[in-house]
């Protein structure tokens, strides 16, 4: 879920954080991190950045962030078939080793400890309050805990309130405070049920509508976007959504695995042992100036269908 940088140079200038605090901020410390080749000054538990604009560079670097596959599309050929290669896998960087722990690594560390928590009386609770810098929005059944800001890499610069330094104040880039907004960026779950069809005409056209099994739900949605990796224009993000039903039936989101297929190629992917959204990306292909289609078959599987769900592959088309 990336946003645009111009949007947090907006957010900043026009104000839209209420607790711009003035205060001696010199850096007591500094954070290295090799993979972006990047040095932040550190104050106690805030990052400082002397400008917006080298703020601005610092999530550009994250948004640039070298993939783990060095191909990632396939050259064209006569018939135009397998153009599209391996998947875009941008390593997810924090700067917690760094000695910087930020809102993001909270919000990552909460999602790995849900499963404690919230399958045991008082566990919700307990959870709340040592996650508190979470949003809770307790939605109708929906008591997953939500990273308060659109953008991951955004929060990966704040601290545990979602503050950062930037030109000797300190500004709150807390962006969600509300249910429509999640529901907006598609990661809130829906309240559909979705009958599996029987016939590949039928299946669903970029999206996998929920699907329901062993107190598991788990959906799909597609989109193209602007690219995020060197040399990409555009990549195409098929994004696979869960959460688990816990105790007294409340909903959350936590670490699982999935396994997607794409039909062309026949290669499958996985991303293991995370929290939703698993984000699978290609690099758009453009031919003459015009983007190729990424079209075909494919097939989603989920950890948390076990055995009793038949191991079931859920199926849709794409056509982006």
């Amino acid at each position: 879920m990336r946003k645009e940088i111009l949007l947090i140079a907006s957010l900043f200038m026009l104000g839209a954080c209420s607790n711009d605090v003035e205060k001696d901020l010199k850096s007591n410390a500094e954070i290295n991190n090799a993979e972006l080749k990047i040095t932040i000054a550190k104050n106690e538990d805030m990052l400082v950045f002397n400008s917006n604009e080298d703020f601005q560079n610092a999530i550009s670097k994250l948004n640039a962030a070298p993939t783990k596959e060095e191909k990632s599309t396939k050259a064209l050929n006569n018939s135009d078939e397998n153009v599209y290669g391996d998947m875009l896998q941008t390593p997810d960087i924090s700067f917690k080793k760094d000695g910087f722990r930020s809102l993001y690594d909270y919000f990552t560390e909460a999602m790995n400890e849900a499963e404690n928590y919230y399958d045991r009386p008082g566990g919700y609770e307990e959870f709340k309050t040592k996650y508190s810098m979470l949003y809770f929005p307790e939605e109708g059944d929906d008591y997953s805990a939500y990273l308060p800001v659109k953008d991951e890499n955004v929060a990966k610069l704040l601290n545990a309130n979602g503050e950062v330094s930037i030109n000797g104040e300190i500004v709150n880039l807390k962006d969600i405070n509300s249910y429509q907004q999640l529901i907006d960026l598609g990661i809130a779950a829906t309240e559909e049920n979705y009958t599996i069809p029987v016939t590949r005409a039928d299946y669903p056209l970029n999206e996998l509508p929920e699907v329901r099994c062993n107190n598991r739900r788990l959906w799909v949605k597609t989109e193209v976007r602007r690219g995020s990796s060197p040399g990409v224009a555009e990549e195409i993000a098929i994004l696979v959504r869960f959460r688990k039903k816990g105790l007294f039936g409340k909903w959350y989101n936590y670490g699982s695995t999935t396994y997607l297929k794409f039909e062309p190629d026949g290669r499958e992917y996985s991303i293991k042992d995370k929290n939703s959204t698993h984000e699978y990306l290609w690099a758009r292909v453009f031919q003459n100036g015009q983007p190729v289609p990424f079209q075909g078959l494919c097939s989603v599987k989920f950890q948390g269908f076990g055995a009793e769900c038949g191991g079931t592959k859920y199926f849709f088309r794409v056509d982006l």
